[in-house]
Parts: C-alpha cells; sequence; structure tokens
C-alpha cells in the first residue's frame, strides 16, 4: 500500500520488477507499529485554528501526484501560516525519494534566502 500511494504511477510504473520488488521488501520492514495510531490521530486532531500563531519561517512543499496528502491540502496550511511560501515538486508523497534533487533544491534554496530567518 505505501509503495503504491507513496510514489507516483509514473515513478512505480517505471521500476524494473527486481528493484519494484526491493523497494517494496524495504518498505514492508520500515512500517512502524504505530502508523495506525498515528493515522487515527490525523484523522482526529485538527489543528488548523493554531495555523495563524505560527511565528516562524515556514516553506511548505507539496507532491503534485501524492495520494496521500491532497496538494490542495498544503496549498490550505500554507495559506493560513503567515508568511508561509509554498513550493510543489513533481513527485508522490515519499518525494525526497522519488525526486530528491528537486527536494533538496526546495529546501536548500529556502535556507539560502537568509532574510527568511532575519525577518522572523
Amino acid at each position: 500500500m505505501v509503495l503504491l500511494s507513496g510514489y507516483s504511477a509514473a515513478f512505480t510504473n517505471s521500476l524494473p520488477d527486481e528493484v519494484f520488488s526491493r523497494y517494496l521488501a524495504q518498505i514492508a520492514a520500515q512500517v512502524p507499529g504505530g502508523a495506525a495510531a498515528q493515522a487515527d490521530l490525523v484523522a482526529r486532531v485538527d489543528t488548523r485554528a493554531d495555523l495563524p500563531r505560527v511565528a516562524v519561517p515556514t516553506r511548505v512543499i507539496a507532491a503534485t501526484a501524492d495520494l496521500l496528502v491532497d496538494p490542495a491540502n498544503s496549498r490550505e496550511l500554507a495559506a493560513a501560516i503567515p508568511g508561509a511560501d509554498y513550493v510543489e515538486v513533481a513527485a508522490g508523497h515519499v518525494l525526497m525519494h522519488e525526486a530528491p534533487q528537486a527536494w533538496h533544491r526546495a529546501v536548500l534554496d529556502y535556507f539560502a534566502d537568509s532574510s527568511r530567518i532575519h525577518a522572523a
């Protein structure tokens, strides 16, 4: 399930069978026992009222092919945090693995602009 929903269909379909099988085994071994509890918590807890009080520089990075977190939710998150900016990466939920260069660029570019840090 994580492999199929964590990556974009294009990425998953591009994997050779042996790589797909290896990913599947690795992901199955890494799913923590608390994953179900985390999903339950996400479904029950609403922190939207807290977002306007976030007082630190914030970049929200969304994956355009994310099947677990709709990019619309990430846009809503960024809009609710004062001064936040929003970046999209063409990838699935596990964007740092599927599109590592784009992920790194989104993070590094944000921190390279030190005016964000000094403005806070």
